[in-house]
């Protein structure tokens, strides 16, 4: 296991995630992609998601927002819509925050899109795990391990 920071912008804050050996990341503007290398089926894309934070978003809400991406273009009915909740590590910078997660899928075509909303105290990432339908099981409970280990930093203090 390896843990991966990524922090798009100064003022925006930093996503560390950690994956377990194998897999690989690259960076895009402010979107992280992950894959199992070579023997991967799947992408995992997360980005901070400033466009959708509400004050206070409650989990129904949530579970809303990733039906309505997964709708987005699917030809089938969105499965899997649930609410995760995990307490962050207390760091010595931070309080202990709770990480509440939504997820909900939908197939597309030959494809099958798994959307996440994540939540920690008052930021917001947005992310999708993205594989052809039939390889759906192979890595859809990986991709969601990794997001449990999501955390989302402050950005940093302008000096």
């Amino acid at each position: 296991m390896r843990t991966i920071s990524h922090a798009p912008a100064p003022e925006l804050p930093c996503l560390e995630i950690t994956v377990p050996e194998g897999w690989k990341e690259s960076f895009e503007d402010d979107l992280l992609t992950l894959t199992r290398g070579e023997r991967g089926v799947g992408a995992l894309q997360v980005s901070l998601a400033p466009h959708l934070y509400e004050p206070d978003i409650l989990p129904p809400k949530m579970v809303s927002l990733a039906e309505q991406f997964a709708a987005q273009g699917a030809d089938g009915p969105v499965v899997g819509q649930r609410v995760w909740r995990r307490t962050a590590a207390r760091t010595s910078t931070a309080p202990r925050q709770e990480v509440i997660a939504a997820t909900a899928g939908a197939p597309r075509g030959e494809w099958f899109v798994q959307c996440f909303i994540i939540r920690q105290g008052e930021s917001i990432a947005f992310a999708t795990y993205v594989c052809r339908a039939a390889d759906r099981p192979a890595e859809i409970d990986a991709a969601e391990q990794i997001l449990q280990t999501i955390e989302i930093r402050p950005p940093q203090a302008k000096s």
